[in-house]
């Protein structure tokens, strides 16, 4: 069973849906509604091209604008190092 989490799990990275690569991240095919985007209230609704799921978006008229990526799905570089990110 899976339960909502209104903030994603702890240590989540947060950034604007408008600035993710949309060729490679695409709807989960369940857990996405609302009514000009996605409300995010049903848990994950993101994934990655090979399947993953990557975390949740927020996008609907009503709600906040944002992208959580769940921590463990994700790792994070340095943009100019190419070093890993620590959380």
């Amino acid at each position: 069973m899976f339960v909502a989490l209104a903030c994603g799990p702890a240590g989540a990275y947060s950034g604007n849906p408008v600035d993710l690569v949309r060729a490679h991240v695409e709807s989960t095919g369940h857990n996405d509604v609302g009514c000009c985007g996605s409300d995010g209230m049903d848990g994950p609704n993101r994934r990655c091209e090979c399947g993953a799921v990557l975390g949740t978006e927020w996008s609907d008229c009503w709600t906040q604008s944002e992208f959580r990526f769940w921590p463990d799905a994700v790792i994070v570089r340095d943009a100019v190092t190419g070093r890993r990110d620590k959380p």
